[in-house]
């Protein structure tokens, strides 16, 4: 923001899917929006293919993921494991 960094977002594209590794906003900047549009251009630059990430089960962004789309596909003793299709053009 203004050129200053507010977050992190490390992703990879594999040949099947995109995988969300981390996301992170500044306690700041949270519940801005930021988030939000930074899921969105992923899911855009994704075009078909689906999108994977892991969330710490007590995560508050669970909630977020889900509004996005996101469903538990799997879950492990401390994560839920998500997925959702981009159908953003």
């Amino acid at each position: 923001m203004n050129e200053v960094p507010i977050g992190t977002l490390k992703y990879q594209t594999h040949a099947q899917y995109v995988e969300i590794m981390q996301l992170q906003i500044h306690p700041l900047h949270q519940n801005k929006g930021y988030g939000k549009a930074v899921i969105e251009q992923v899911i855009t630059n994704a075009q078909s293919k689906p999108i994977k990430l892991t969330v710490l089960k007590n995560n508050p962004a669970l909630g977020l993921y889900k509004r996005l789309g996101f469903t538990i596909t799997d879950e492990d003793n401390y994560e839920y494991h998500m997925q959702t299709r981009a159908t953003r053009s």
